[in-house]
């Protein structure tokens, strides 16, 4: 659950709490959050409930999403009290709010206040389909065995005991979700969701960047993450 505060110039214009597991941003009347401004495009970004992280991510718009004042490369996992700004329009993110209302945004003499310097030809943009392809590499018992490889086939690829995970583990060794391993157009991330997620034996506080050929520890699990296509697969 999370709330977003929607500002012009400081003023508050909007106000939302959500439940649902993903939240779009745009132009188009089908977003969970509506701003009907040419500086926004038609789906211009959401924020996805990754296992408790809010993870915000850019659709490839052309004005661009900052959080904080800098400007987004891929993914980000949000922290309350975050600033998202878009054109003109900053979202105020909040965590563990309970009461709803209308996230509608269309206030006209509200635009007049920015309406000189907003962008005023915006093209409708398409997802891009990212590049990259990854895969996590766990050894078995014996030397005689080929390892086992799991493919990062997902944007967002859940690792840990509980439903829902796309790569799970037992539960002695892992909690129910341990990270999350995004990918995006810098290369893929590891976001811990829980104690105990190491990379190359270094606790990992919320992200890391990954390289060939980390080690990932989850619990008491230990896999190699490697770039590229293998043959194997599971």
């Amino acid at each position: 659950m999370f709330e977003l505060n929607i500002f012009l110039k400081d003023k508050l214009i909007g106000r939302s709490v959500f439940t649902v597991d993903e939240v779009r941003i745009g132009r188009a009347a089908d977003n969970e959050v509506q701003i009907d401004n040419l500086a926004l495009s038609r789906y211009h970004a959401s924020i996805e409930n990754v296992g408790g992280i809010h993870v915000l991510k850019d659709f490839g718009s052309q004005n661009g999403t900052f959080v904080n004042g800098q400007r987004m490369s891929s993914r980000f996992g949000l922290n309350d009290g975050d600033r998202i700004s878009i054109g003109k329009f900053t979202l105020l993110f909040r965590c563990d709010k309970s009461k709803a209302e209308a996230a509608r945004v269309g206030d006209e003499a509200a635009y007049a206040v920015a309406g000189e310097t907003i962008v005023t030809t915006v093209p409708e943009t398409r997802e891009r389909a990212c590049p990259f392809v990854a895969y996590l590499e766990a050894t078995v018992g014996t030397t005689l065995e080929p390892p086992k490889i799991h493919h990062l086939a997902k944007d967002i690829f859940v690792v840990g005991s509980g439903p829902g995970s796309d790569l799970t583990l037992d539960p002695k060794d892992c909690p129910p979700h341990a990270a999350a391993i995004i990918r995006g157009w810098r290369g893929f991330q590891l976001l811990a969701l829980a104690p105990g997620v190491l990379r190359n034996q270094s606790p990992v506080e919320l992200r890391s960047d990954l390289g060939r050929g980390d080690e990932l520890t989850f619990g008491s699990v230990v896999f190699r993450y490697q770039i590229g296509r293998t043959d194997a697969g599971v």
